[in-house]
């Protein structure tokens, strides 16, 4: 659980800064206090491209992730022996159903 809060924390630093980068201070206080609909299109087109580009960010960042997890060895069932992989197997053909 600590790790998912981490990663959340992180990813919301993340996003951010990259969106916060290249827009005005002004534009920003607009925004994020609910007065967008008064801003232009152009004064808008920073915050939009920076939360585009933070969010393939993060997807790109998850594909990695998923990669990086199908890497994994697969565990053994839960209950079966590692030193006679077929004991289990065996003990559930002999158990009447």
């Amino acid at each position: 659980m600590m790790l998912q809060n981490t990663g959340a924390v992180i990813s919301i630093a993340f996003v951010l800064a990259i969106v916060t980068a290249a827009v005005p201070k002004q534009t920003l206080f607009k925004i994020f206090s609910g007065l967008a609909a008064g801003l232009s299109d152009a004064k808008l087109a920073p915050f939009i491209d920076n939360m585009h580009t933070a969010l393939w960010a993060l997807a790109a960042t998850s594909v990695v992730g998923a990669g990086v997890s199908l890497l994994r060895p697969r565990h053994p069932p839960v209950g079966a022996r590692r030193d006679a992989p077929d004991a289990s197997r065996r003990a559930l053909e002999r158990t009447p159903a």
